[in-house]
């Protein structure tokens, strides 16, 4: 066992900030963590403060580590993930130049409005990623348009990970997996400024910064911060890969058996594949192409920009009844109280009798489709539909988005599960059901963190692949295979192809409904 056997992965979230410390072989021995701040405008604009992002993160650190003073002693390396996509902002000094848009941000929908569809089909064609108001590369084109002395401003345009790296270890850096993705040939595996000529920001383009391996590139904790948190100087920090990513590895997405699909149902709904070899870019492009260990190891994800965010929202719904009738005081209850008791419902909730589609988010829908004009609506209501029967439809119209993207990535023998909406019984069947394969549930309870860390622990050279770091931090913490029942997956079947009619003759109502918005969506 080396002297030093703990690593601390930052996992900073969209909702969640988390510091969680695990052994080298995969044991979580102290977790702590705060919500996250997001600042919502009425344009679509999802913003997020930077500065208060690192004080929150490195509170964080303080945190577990006088909680746990031994880690002090035994801590070999820090890996940082986070929410991919957005832009965050620095100048030449490393301050923060305004606020940070994230990747819910939805006003560069406008952006790709704009483009011609040659011009998209090209940069599609380049970076193996379907255009969305999500991508840093579309958020720059819109900030040179209605912000511009904020680029003038900029020294070098960051994501959220990067960011708290920076922080760290005083380094302007990207990973390879977003950064390819975003402007890389990625077939070729190389950065490739026709993406930014493409979109009309060829001066953006000093602002992209260096492209780290994740499994091969570590910086140095900043002198500083070490002094801060009382940690050695010099300590590696590991610039781990996308926070989706991260969470399949932490999932079990690799293992000594082989490489498999896998869910995560947080805020978003992440669906991937890992693939051996150089990516090859999908035709017709959908989702997101990247690399992980360049020539060897590649990724494949879609991402719905809503999935435990729709959950969220019927809440909120309840909630808001619940105090206008005064309903015991159920309205105080916590949100965890209030989620765990519509699951609860949800056992008492009727299938099949009403569709849901879960196009939530503002700024429209980015997989297995992009149309920035997508609505949630329910279909097919009736005056005997119960609040459960609606819960039971929001569980089956996440599910169908899932389904919707797990057909176009190929269809797998078994698929593995994460997130705090996988943790429901209910959920998972409906799930398993309508994918039709069986399931697997990591009880891995930090899966994005535990990726970084496993990253940073094959980094650090404590195994030798990404498949012996599987095996041993996930091979014991997967439920049994949950088998589908082919009667209700035959059911389905048949709701999910109307599911799938019914959201492509919706297309002309969505856009047609944005034009009376008057501007006030994105």
């Amino acid at each position: 066992m080396p002297d030093r056997d703990t690593i601390i992965a930052l996992d900073a979230g969209t909702t969640t900030l988390k510091a969680v410390a695990f052994a080298w072989t995969g044991e979580e021995l102290a977790a702590c963590s705060a919500a996250n701040r997001l600042r919502y405008g009425g344009d679509g604009a999802v913003e997020q403060d930077m500065a208060q992002t690192w004080t929150s993160c490195l509170a964080l650190l303080h945190r577990l580590l006088d909680d746990r003073a031994d880690l002090r002693n035994r801590v070999a390396a820090l890996a940082v993930t986070g929410q991919g996509d957005g832009t965050w902002l620095i100048d030449a000094a490393g301050s923060p130049v305004g606020p940070a848009l994230t990747w819910l941000d939805g006003r560069a929908a406008e952006t790709i409005r704009a483009l011609s569809p040659a011009t998209i089909h090209d940069i599609e064609a380049i970076t193996g990623t379907a255009l969305n108001p999500s991508l840093q590369s579309v958020q720059l084109a819109w900030l040179q348009r209605h912000q511009p002395e904020r680029l003038t401003r900029s020294a070098a345009a960051l994501h959220c990970k990067d960011w708290l790296h920076f922080r760290l270890t005083g380094m302007v850096a990207s990973d390879l997996t977003e950064t390819m993705f975003t402007y890389g040939d990625v077939a070729a595996g190389t950065l490739d400024g026709r993406v930014a000529d493409l979109l009309g920001i060829p001066k953006a383009a000093r602002l992209v910064p260096a492209m780290r391996r994740p499994l091969a590139d570590r910086a140095a904790l900043d002198g500083a911060v070490a002094r801060d948190l009382s940690l050695p100087e010099g300590l590696p920090v590991v610039l781990a890969p996308i926070d989706v990513v991260c969470s399949a590895l932490g999932a079990g997405a690799i293992d000594g058996n082989g490489l498999h699909a896998c869910s995560i149902f947080g805020s978003a709904g992440v669906h991937l594949r890992l693939e051996p070899g150089s990516p090859v870019v999908p035709n017709p492009v959908a989702g997101y192409t990247t690399h992980l260990a360049p020539g060897a190891l590649s990724v494949r994800y879609l991402s719905n920009m809503a999935a435990s965010l729709n959950l969220d929202w019927l809440d909120e719904l309840v909630a808001q009844a619940a105090a206008l009738f005064d309903a015991h005081g159920s309205a105080q209850k916590s949100r965890t109280e209030r989620l765990a008791a519509l699951d609860r419902l949800a056992m008492t909730g009727r299938s099949a009798t009403l569709l849901y589609f879960p196009y939530l988010f503002p700024g429209g829908e980015r997989a297995p489709f992009v149309n920035p004009d997508a609505r949630a609506q329910f279909v097919g209501l009736r005056r005997d539909h119960t609040l459960a029967d609606l819960v039971v439809a929001v569980y089956e119209g996440i599910a169908f988005a899932a389904k919707d993207c797990h057909l176009r990535l190929g269809r797998p023998s078994e698929i593995r599960l994460s997130g705090g909406l996988a943790r429901s019984e209910r959920f998972q069947q409906i799930l398993t059901d309508v994918l039709g394969v069986p399931t697997r549930h990591c009880l891995c309870e930090e899966t994005g963190a535990a990726g970084a860390a496993m990253v940073a622990a094959v980094n650090l050279g404590f195994f030798g692949t990404l498949a012996h770091a599987g095996d041993a931090w996930t091979g014991s913490r997967l439920t049994p295979p949950r088998p589908p029942d082919p009667k209700r997956s035959g059911t389905y079947d048949t709701m999910f192809e109307i599911y799938r009619a019914v959201a492509t003759a919706s297309s002309p109502a969505w856009s047609a409904l944005r034009q009376l918005d008057g501007g006030t969506q994105p």
